[in-house]
């Protein structure tokens, strides 16, 4: 293990069609890891960079280095009374609290909603041009993401990189395009699964995160699931689960 943490740079670098915010440990040697996570609905482009001092100094302890990346979502809110809001897709936020109140999401399992495929192949495109700079294969990634970024995360995984993520990191996330994920699901059979969901959350109940967690289970070999007492957020513990080392 190394004694003396290397400095890291940040910047905001347009990777894909992205504008994204990369944060790099400053190494003589390359890089052999990459993490990518996505924000959620309504969220700035650079709301989950906070978490990336906690990752840092978990991921020092094991002497691992990897670029950071977190993309912004391609849809500006301001518009739509959300100043600074991003989104991957178009989001009906009152038939969502509708189906809340109603104690019903079920009709949610199985949609497709509208966009999805344009911020996929947007974020593909990003993941893709990152490997090949860092001359990395999909092994070496890790894919994440929060609430609808934990959506589309999976999607990605699903159905549009070119070969499966070696850890999918879950954060409040729900089972969307069901039976496209079903009929995909192979391809996640060696992918490692952290997920994270809160019986308290308002937003996407914890049923949904249930839900998907379910479809882990039924398509991938090694799944971690940590139903916490809290509200729409990441615990601490999501962030220890990420630090881990796939497989360990």
């Amino acid at each position: 293990m190394q004694n003396s943490k290397p400095q890291w740079s940040h910047s905001i670098q347009h990777v894909g069609g992205l504008r994204t915010a990369v944060i790099q440990p400053k190494l003589t040697e390359k890089i052999r890891e990459i993490i990518v996570l996505c924000h959620g609905f309504g969220a700035p482009g650079d709301d989950l960079v906070g978490i990336a001092d906690l990752l840092i100094e978990r991921l020092h302890q094991q002497a691992r280095y990897p670029l950071l990346v977190f993309p912004e979502a391609p849809i500006d809110l301001s518009d739509y009374g959300m100043p600074g809001g991003r989104a991957w897709w178009p989001l009906n936020m009152a038939r969502l609290m509708q189906l809340v109140q109603k104690n019903d999401l079920s009709e949610m399992r199985d949609e497709v909603p509208p966009g999805i495929d344009d911020a996929r192949g947007m974020l593909v495109a990003a993941i893709e041009t990152l490997l090949i700079q860092h001359a990395l294969e999909a092994s070496s990634l890790t894919l994440g993401g929060f609430s609808q970024g934990a959506m589309l995360a999976t999607d990605t995984a699903l159905r549009g990189l070119k070969a499966s993520p070696a850890r999918l990191a879950i954060f409040s996330g729900a089972l969307i395009c069901e039976t496209l994920w079903r009929s995909a699901s192979e391809r996640l059979r060696e992918s490692e699964v952290v997920q994270s969901h809160g019986r308290y959350d308002m937003i996407l109940p914890i049923q949904t995160g249930r839900w998907l967690n379910d479809f882990f289970q039924e398509s991938c070999d090694n799944v971690i699931f940590h139903e916490f007492d809290g509200p729409h957020t990441i615990p601490i513990e999501a962030i220890d689960m990420l630090s881990r080392r796939a497989g360990g």
